[in-house]
């Protein structure tokens, strides 16, 4: 989140079988065969199935629906202990 991007991966369905190849051996030291793209906001469509954001859950729906997902300027504040164990 540093660079302010969001890094998507993204499997076409040409790439599955070379992707189900690739976890059998994942250390053999070839790439994933996923397509890596940088953006500051991704939206999703989709209709008929359910949905996975991060540890939320979204129920299958029928009408089409859509999901913005992006980095929020700041979102996240880091405490780093001082020498000798106090916050700084």
């Amino acid at each position: 989140p540093g660079d302010g991007l969001l890094h998507v991966m993204t499997l076409g369905p040409d790439a599955r079988e070379a992707m189900l190849a690739w976890l059998e051996d994942p250390d053999s030291g070839a790439a994933a065969p996923v397509r890596l793209r940088q953006a500051r906001q991704v939206e999703v469509a989709w209709e008929g199935s359910g949905a996975h954001l991060d540890d939320h859950f979204f129920d299958p729906v029928q009408q089409p629906s859509r999901m913005k997902v992006g980095i929020e300027a700041a979102a996240v504040r880091m405490l780093i202990p001082a020498a000798g164990g106090r916050e700084r």
